[in-house]
């Protein structure tokens, strides 16, 4: 028997979820009946992979030097996203346009208004993601930080799972009285359940693990013959590792609702907008600079040589 980790529904219409290995396929229950909805791969695609390491680490090998670039990158932003707040504040009287690109813009007007209107609608969500972001960068900064405004240490989990003693003449408990045990032992509600496995031969194995909340000090153990509760050996989150997780999951989008995660995912397209809209007004000016370094047509000299001489203003010219 393989391990395997039961992802309990959310709300009353969402599906159980069955992770097994890499190498066999997920399954989608429904909670009530039990009958299979569907089956997918839990191995996250090749591109999908290369797409989360260039946003962990920039691809640079060795994660933590990845995520320092990252940190420093992450200052850049901020400062050109105060910065361009400064550009962008408009004078009195034009309020309503900075806040929109006008009908019929062109051109370098056009990058223009779209650069600074759509910096000005996601400047608040643009700034809480790369500023929380910063904190993946400088983690011992960031772990200073919470502990000045909390006033606690973030609690030090060491990577490791009680072991209980196989017995092999005794049935493993199933997921259904798995769960009653875990309810039993814990008044927060059962988000995940993973089940050990056992393979003939082998004298120990893992406890049933109930997952009540992020981190291992939010694991419910049990042994996975009588269901009895084996001691969490990590401390429980304190106020320092709940402000550390708020800001992991202001980053991510996660926890705040499907409206916020649409707003984090925004957010990320907005660098890439920012850029094309800059390098757009670059060239425009330096295009509007090169024309007016070129020397007029001789048709156009011409003209004004006839102007001069027969006395006549260039009907061009504005009067003074």
């Amino acid at each position: 028997m393989g391990n395997a980790t039961i992802r309990l529904p959310d709300g009353p219409r969402d599906p159980v979820e069955i992770y097994f290995s890499e190498q066999m396929p997920a399954v989608v229950t429904d909670p009530g009946t039990g009958r299979v909805l569907a089956t997918f791969s839990a191995r996250d695609p090749d591109w999908l992979s290369v797409i989360l390491d260039f946003h962990n680490g920039l691809l640079i090998p060795g994660i933590r030097a990845g995520r320092t670039v990252e940190g420093w990158l992450g200052l850049i932003m901020i400062f050109l996203g105060l910065t361009g707040l400064y550009l962008w504040w408009p004078k009195a009287g034009q309020w309503k346009a900075a806040f929109f690109v006008r009908r019929g813009a062109k051109g370098l007007r056009f990058h223009r208004e779209l650069h600074g209107a759509a910096g000005i609608w996601a400047l608040v969500i643009y700034l809480l993601v790369t500023a929380t972001g910063i904190a993946y960068g400088f983690p011992k900064t960031a772990g200073a930080l919470i502990t000045f405004v909390t006033g606690e240490e973030l609690p030090h989990y060491v990577e490791g799972t009680p072991i209980v003693t196989a017995s092999p003449e005794v049935a493993l408990l199933g997921p259904d009285a798995a769960l009653m045990a875990a309810r039993k032992a814990s008044n927060l509600p059962v988000q995940q359940l993973k089940m050990p496995g056992w393979k003939p031969g082998r004298p120990t194995l893992l406890p049933i693990i109930a997952q009540t909340g992020p981190g291992p000090g939010m694991r419910v153990y049990l042994d996975p013959y009588n269901g009895t509760v084996i001691p969490n050996p990590a401390p429980p989150p304190n106020n320092a590792y709940k402000l550390a997780l708020a800001i992991s999951r202001l980053h991510g989008g996660a926890g705040f609702g499907p409206i916020y995660a649409a707003l984090v995912f925004i957010s990320g397209l907005m660098p890439l907008l920012f850029l094309v809209t800059g390098v757009m007004m670059w060239l425009k000016k330096r295009q509007n600079r090169l024309a007016m370094s070129q020397p007029l047509p001789e048709s156009i000299l011409e003209q004004q040589a006839s102007y001069r001489t027969h006395g006549i203003r260039n009907p061009r010219r504005p009067r003074r």
